[in-house]
């Protein structure tokens, strides 16, 4: 009788678990222009609009050259940046089928002046239906630390036709004075390959 090898036997199984695992899945095709945020004009980042505070280029990028970087200080209550990513690129969203969201982003919440700690960093999906209602929304919530990933799937409702990206950092109080940052990199918002 031939005696098992169990250390081979071992890195047999390691080797088959790790096949079997999951793999975060990405997007068919990109629909973000600008998605690493290496263009900026007049001081804010290409091709996104900025509705509120006074996002700037950053060279702490989680790859390539900048990414953008949103800042709470003092009295200001919040920033954000979004696109309309299937009117930009003429490509439709179709209702019912799923969409892949992922992007890497850094949030800090600083130092804070007074006894809370009370900002909010996502990522978010405004859904609309032909006539620009927002019919639905999907959000991720930024963690506080070092650059991380983040990916998401989501099903888009059956009468949505377009989908707006936004990236929002805020304070939930306006007497708040904590000062915080994000930083926001390699966006990704695309049909996903499972159908």
């Amino acid at each position: 009788m031939k005696s098992i090898d169990w250390k081979t036997l071992l890195l047999a199984v390691a080797a088959v678990s790790l096949l079997a695992m999951p793999v975060a899945a990405a997007p068919v095709s990109n629909y973000v222009e600008n998605p690493g945020f290496e263009s900026f004009e007049d001081g804010d980042p290409a091709d996104w609009r900025v509705l509120a505070g006074d996002p700037s280029a950053t060279e702490d990028a989680a790859e390539g050259q900048r990414a953008v970087l949103f800042n709470l200080r003092g009295s200001e209550t919040g920033s954000t940046i979004a696109q309309n990513v299937s009117e930009e690129t003429e490509d439709a969203v179709v209702g019912g089928y799923e969409y892949e969201f992922e992007f890497t982003a850094k949030h800090s919440t600083g130092a804070a002046t007074d006894s809370t700690n009370a900002t909010t960093a996502q990522g978010v999906i405004l859904w609309k239906n032909a006539v620009g209602e927002v019919v639905d929304r999907d959000v991720i919530d930024i963690e506080a630390g070092s650059y991380q990933a983040y990916n998401d799937t989501f099903r888009a409702l059956v009468d949505a036709t377009d989908a707006e990206v936004r990236f929002t950092l805020t304070r939930e109080s306006a007497t708040d004075r904590t000062d915080a940052t994000l930083k926001v990199d390699d966006v990704a918002f695309g049909p996903s390959d499972q159908q």
